[in-house]
């Protein structure tokens, strides 16, 4: 299990404002858990990393930032992976977060 958090660095939507905006925990297999906090404390349930993003990365206004294993944290690949891309940045080739199984 690693946990995380989601930096959200532009708030189009004017709900959940920038920086730190939720905690996540993605498990061994990939699957990913969001815990909201106030106003409206939730927990969201994601088949894997990209499907979260896809759904609040807000085209690459929200980054995920691993807490555990620096290796884990795409940074600039977020984009990549919505977007189904290979990297640029990783010589065209699969980032370290794909290596440890986050795709």
């Amino acid at each position: 299990m690693k946990r995380a958090y989601l930096d959200r660095l532009k708030d189009i939507s004017g709900i959940s404002g920038t920086g730190k905006i939720a905690e996540v925990a993605v498990s061994s297999d990939g699957r990913v858990a969001v815990f909201w906090p106030e106003p409206f404390p939730s927990v969201a349930v994601f088949s894997n990393t990209k499907a979260m993003l896809g759904a609040h990365g807000h085209n690459g206004r929200t980054k995920l930032v691993y807490l555990d294993d620096p290796s884990w944290d795409m940074g600039h690949c977020e984009a990549c992976h919505i977007q189904e891309v290979q990297c640029m940045q990783h010589g065209n080739d699969t980032c370290p977060g794909c290596l440890a199984g986050v795709s």
